[in-house]
C-alpha cells in the first residue's frame, strides 16, 4: 500500500464522505434541495386540511357571531356583538386569500408560501459568498500539500489530525451555515395552512400571527448566516494566505494551530448565536450573547 492510498484512507476516515478531498459534493445544495422536496411533495396534503379546517371555523364562528347578536339584551351588547362579526369577517378575508393564493401565483409570480423564503433568498444573494468557496478550496490545498506525519512522531500525527479537523469543521461551518434556515422554511410551509386557518378565531389566532413571525426570523436567518460565513470565510482566508503562505511542513503548520483555531472557535459560536442575533433584530428584545451555551444556542437554531 503506497502513501497516496494511506492518505487518501486517512482522508476518508477523518473527514468523512461529503468533506473527502476531490469528492465535490454539494452538501449544502442537498439538505436545501431535500427541503424543497419537502414542500412540493407534501404540501398538498395539508391544504386540504387546511382548507377544511377553515370551512369547519367559518360555520362555528358564524353561529358565535349570530348569537351574541341575536342574543344581545342591551344596545352595548348588540354594538359588541357587530364589533365582533366585523373583527371576524375582516380576519376571515385575510385567511381566505392567504389559503386561496397559498400556492397559486400572485400578481408578482410568488404564492404566499413563496414570499419570504424569495425574498430571504434575494437578500442573501446580495452578500458575495465567493469567498467561502476560495477559502474551502484553500483548506483542501493546505491538506493536499501536508507531508504524511511519521508514525512515531506524535508532534507530527497531532499537527496533522487537528489541520484535518479544523478544515472539516470551518468547511461545515461555512457551506451549511445557512441549510438550517430553509429546512425551518420548509416545515412552516407546511404547517402554513393549518396556522392560517385559524386566524378567525380569536382564541387561536395568536398561532397565526407566530407562524408569520417563525417565518420571518428564519427567513432572515439566512441573510444573517450569510453574512456570518462571509466574515468568517474572509477572516480564515486570510489567515490562510497570509500566515500559512504555501509553506505546508507540519512544523510550521504546528504554529498555525491556535490562530486557525480560533477563527474555527469563532465560525462556529457566530453560527449558534445566529438566531439571537435574529432575534435582536427582529423579535423586539436583545438578547445579545445570552444563547451562546449550548442549550441557548440550540435553542437559537431550533
Amino acid at each position: 500500500m503506497n502513501t497516496k492510498t494511506i492518505r487518501n484512507l486517512l482522508l476518508l476516515l477523518t473527514l468523512g464522505a461529503p468533506f473527502a478531498l476531490g469528492a465535490g459534493y454539494d452538501f449544502a445544495g442537498s439538505i436545501t434541495g431535500a427541503a424543497a422536496n419537502l414542500v412540493i411533495n407534501e404540501e398538498p396534503i395539508f391544504k386540504p386540511v387546511g382548507d377544511t379546517i377553515f370551512a369547519s371555523l367559518t360555520v362555528v364562528m358564524i353561529v358565535v357571531c349570530g348569537k351574541k347578536i341575536i342574543f344581545s339584551t342591551s344596545d352595548a351588547e348588540y354594538h359588541a356583538g357587530l364589533a365582533y362579526l366585523k373583527s371576524f369577517l375582516g380576519h376571515w378575508l385575510v385567511g381566505w386569500t392567504c389559503l386561496a393564493f397559498y400556492d397559486v401565483p400572485l400578481w408578482g409570480g410568488m404564492s404566499i408560501h413563496q414570499v419570504i423564503p424569495m425574498i430571504a433568498t434575494f437578500l442573501a444573494n446580495k452578500i458575495n459568498l465567493a469567498i467561502v468557496d476560495t477559502t474551502v478550496t484553500d483548506m483542501q490545498t493546505v491538506i493536499s500539500g501536508m507531508p504524511m506525519p511519521a508514525l512515531f512522531a506524535p508532534a507530527e500525527v497531532f499537527t496533522y489530525g487537528m489541520v484535518m479537523l479544523q478544515s472539516m469543521v470551518m468547511e461545515a461551518v461555512l457551506v451549511l451555515a445557512s441549510s438550517f434556515s430553509f429546512v425551518a422554511l420548509g416545515v412552516g410551509t407546511l404547517f402554513g395552512p393549518i396556522l392560517i386557518s385559524v386566524i378567525i378565531v380569536p382564541w387561536l389566532r395568536h398561532w397565526f400571527f407566530s407562524w408569520i413571525n417563525f417565518s420571518v426570523k428564519f427567513g432572515m436567518f439566512a441573510v444573517v448566516a450569510a453574512a456570518q460565513a462571509f466574515v468568517w470565510a474572509t477572516a480564515a482566508d486570510s489567515f490562510i494566505i497570509n500566515f500559512v503562505a504555501g509553506n505546508y511542513t507540519l512544523a510550521h503548520l504546528l504554529t498555525s494551530l491556535v490562530g486557525l483555531g480560533i477563527i474555527t472557535l469563532g465560525a462556529i459560536l457566530g453560527l449558534l448565536s445566529t438566531g439571537s442575533l435574529v432575534n435582536d433584530l427582529f423579535g423586539g428584545s436583545a438578547h445579545g450573547g445570552g444563547n451562546i451555551g449550548v442549550i441557548g444556542a440550540l435553542k437559537a437554531l431550533f
